[in-house]
């Protein structure tokens, strides 16, 4: 009797472990192909990328990766109840944009605390 609870109880077990073996088999497929899609995701977009390289010869790239002579557009829209030192409390607002050596202004507003700019500012 004891020798058939055991061989019951290691057939029980045998067959957990193949179940187990069997879901953990199934999840690693399904790891594998998402890291496959995530794999080939990347790729057509570094093919992408370096095609855009290539169609812009002047682009120069840094040891990042990172574009060292590409353009930053700058959209200046306006300002909302600025307040200064006018003793009339107006003031002639304007912005000053700078990006390392490039400093670039916009056209300053006549005695108004609620500028509008609607300027675009391309460093």
């Amino acid at each position: 009797m004891m020798q058939y609870q055991c061989k019951n109880y290691f057939i029980n077990y045998s067959q957990e472990f193949v179940l187990s073996y069997m879901v953990i088999e199934e999840k690693l497929r399904h790891k594998q192909m998402h890291l496959k899609q995530v794999i080939d995701e990347y790729t057509y977009l570094k093919e992408k990328y370096n095609k855009g390289l290539s169609e812009n010869k002047e682009e120069v790239i840094n040891e990042n990766g990172i574009s060292i002579n590409a353009e930053v557009t700058l959209s200046v829209i306006d300002c909302i109840n600025l307040w200064g030192e006018s003793p009339i409390g107006r003031i002639d607002p304007f912005v000053i944009a700078r990006l390392e050596s490039s400093e670039l202004k916009t056209h300053y507003q006549e005695e108004t605390n609620n500028p509008v700019f609607n300027e675009d500012l391309i460093l």
